[in-house]
């Protein structure tokens, strides 16, 4: 079932905020955030790219959060299709002259604490899952 790509105008304006003004770890290692977020199942890649995009005060291009990730391309469009299809991220279409085709620009729209209401409630389905499953194993083996 194919995706859609909710697209805006953005104002004449907006701020296409530097990569060097995110707060984003270029080392090797990733930040405790990116980790913790993995840690709950989410890919590592939408996890570098939320963690980017959250700390960014304005929109970031998918250049910029290319290289605050050290993602390729292709990985940063996964990302973003993913964060845009739970509504955490709004994406649009910066026209730099009328040739060629439009760099796309991102940005956070969700509250933070709707993003960590949503990913409290991935989790808590989660552990349900798995308390069932223990359950079912101790019944089977007359262990409880």
């Amino acid at each position: 079932m194919p995706k859609s790509k909710r697209t805006t105008k953005a104002s004449p304006g907006a701020k296409v905020e530097k990569v060097s003004d995110v707060k984003t770890a270029r080392t090797s290692k990733d930040t405790p955030l990116v980790t913790s977020l993995s840690a709950t199942g989410m890919p590592k890649g939408v996890a570098r790219t939320l963690s980017t995009l959250s700390s960014a005060a304005d929109w970031l291009t998918s250049k910029d959060i290319e290289r605050a990730t050290r993602l390729r391309q292709p990985e940063v469009s996964i990302a973003v299709r993913e964060l845009m299809a739970r509504g955490w991220i709004q994406q649009d279409a910066l026209r730099e002259g009328a040739k060629g085709r439009p760099v796309y620009i991102y940005r956070m729209v969700a509250d933070l604490k709707k993003v960590f209401e949503d990913i409290r409630e991935r989790e808590a389905q989660r552990i349900s899952a798995i308390e069932g499953n223990l359950d079912s194993i101790a019944s089977a083996w007359g262990v409880k």
